[in-house]
């Protein structure tokens, strides 16, 4: 009640908890992955056949969109929860969190559509692929050995796995930025 008494005085922040914030943004952003992949998915936007301009153009779509909630989500609690001051260490964690959770619901979203809502998805994406590899220009041995990557890659431990570990980095650097550009 004081800091509404001084607008001057500060809140201390290990007395707030940022998990309020960082599973709403991180649920709804998540949330909000899954709706791009699946519109991606209806239109065939996402599938290797749009092209490397496509599959580059989704990437910075999906960076935008989680940029965006992460961005949303730490401002939203140092001007909310911490009377408008945040430490680099601060938006760190919580940056990072609300993209570790984003993340990690896109990847189960992931393994669950491939596996259970649409087995043969894998499968078109292997073939579409093939065709992309070709009109790329790459040799034979090459599109094998991408095929097998594929394959492995869409075995359910694997992409859980791989999903957990682009999680974690993607988490670690985008927390990064993000905190760099909430600080204050």
């Amino acid at each position: 009640m004081s800091t509404l008494d001084n607008p001057n005085e500060t809140i201390d922040p290990k007395e707030v908890s940022p998990w309020p914030t960082v599973l709403r943004f991180g649920l709804i952003g998540g949330l909000s992955l899954i709706l791009y992949s699946l519109l991606s998915i209806i239109t065939g936007y996402l599938s290797p056949s749009s092209g490397v301009s496509g599959v580059i153009i989704n990437f910075l779509l999906t960076i935008v969109i989680v940029g965006i909630f992460t961005i949303v989500g730490v401002l939203g609690y140092r001007n909310n929860d911490l009377s408008g001051k945040i430490n680099f260490r601060r938006a760190y964690l919580v940056g990072g969190c609300i993209i570790f959770i984003m993340n990690m619901i896109a990847v189960i979203f992931s393994v669950i559509y491939m596996n259970y809502i649409d087995p043969s998805y894998a499968d078109q994406m292997i073939n579409e692929s093939i065709a992309m590899y070709e009109k790329m220009g790459l040799n034979e041995k090459q599109i094998e050995q991408a095929i097998v990557n594929l394959e492995e890659s869409s075995l359910v431990i694997n992409a859980l796995k791989n999903g957990l570990l682009f999680s974690i980095v993607f988490s670690l650097i985008g927390g990064f930025f993000v905190s760099i550009l909430t600080k204050n």
